[in-house]
C-alpha cells in the first residue's frame, strides 16, 4: 500500500510514501493538494482497533502522511471524491458496512452518513456532477443518486446485464461504469445505455 508522486513532464516517481492500510481509492484536492487516501482492513495489524479505519491525509509538500482521521464502523473503504461544492469535505464508500459519509479534513469529524439496505445494495465507487453523486454498487445493477445538498438518496437507475460495477466516472451527461467483464455508457437522466462493450476474459490457467 503505497503512494506514489510522478512528474508529468518527465513521468519520472517523485516520492513513494507507504500507506498503513493500503491504497483502495484516493482523491487530490482541487485548491491545495492534498491527496486524501483510503484502504481496506486485510488482517491484524499491531495496535489496529477492529471496525476502525482512516483517511490518510498525504502533504505533497513534505511528501509525508500528515494526517490520519479515524472513521468507524468501517473496514472496507472501497472509493473517496471530494465534494464538488465544497472540497473541505470528502464523501467515502464503505462496502461491508453498506454505509456512504461525509468527513470534514478540516477536523476530522463525520459529517453526515447515510447507510443503505443489507444485502446486495452496498455502496462500491461514486462519482458526482455538481449537486448530485451517482453511486454505482457491489453485485447489483443499480446506480443511485445522492443530492449532496441534502445527503439523502434522490432516485436510482437500474443497469439492465451488468451485475455490478467497482468503476464509475461522470463525463458530459453520461456515466462510464464497468465491472469485471463489461463496460457501459449510461445517460445519467434517464438510465439508457448509449454503448456498451464487453472484455474478454482471461484465459483460465
Amino acid at each position: 500500500g503505497n503512494l506514489t508522486a510522478f512528474d508529468l513532464a518527465t513521468f519520472q516517481s517523485m516520492a513513494t510514501t507507504p500507506v498503513e492500510d493500503g491504497v483502495s481509492d484516493f482523491a487530490v484536492h482541487p485548491e491545495n493538494g492534498k491527496v486524501y487516501a483510503v484502504g481496506t482492513y486485510e488482517g491484524p495489524q499491531q495496535g489496529r482497533i477492529g471496525l476502525r479505519m482512516y483517511i490518510s491525509e498525504w502533504d505533497p509538500a513534505s511528501q509525508k502522511v500528515t494526517r490520519r482521521l479515524p472513521i468507524s464502523p468501517s473496514d472496507l473503504v472501497s472509493s473517496i471524491r471530494c465534494d464538488p461544492l465544497n472540497p473541505r469535505f470528502v464523501y467515502s464508500t464503505e462496502i461491508r458496512q453498506g454505509i456512504i459519509r461525509k468527513v470534514d479534513t478540516l477536523s476530522g469529524t463525520e459529517y453526515m452518513r447515510v447507510r443503505f439496505f443489507s444485502g446486495k445494495r452496498l455502496p462500491y465507487a461514486a462519482t458526482s456532477s455538481g449537486s448530485l453523486g451517482y453511486i454505482t454498487c457491489y453485485r447489483s445493477p443499480s446506480v443511485h443518486k445522492l443530492d449532496l445538498n441534502t445527503g439523502k438518496l434522490a432516485g436510482t437507475l437500474e443497469l439492465p446485464g451488468l451485475s455490478g460495477s467497482g468503476e464509475c466516472a461522470y463525463h458530459d451527461g453520461k456515466l462510464y461504469v464497468g465491472d469485471y467483464a463489461h463496460f457501459k455508457v449510461i445517460n445519467a437522466a434517464d438510465g439508457a445505455v448509449g454503448d456498451a462493450a464487453s472484455r474478454p476474459h482471461p484465459p483460465t490457467p
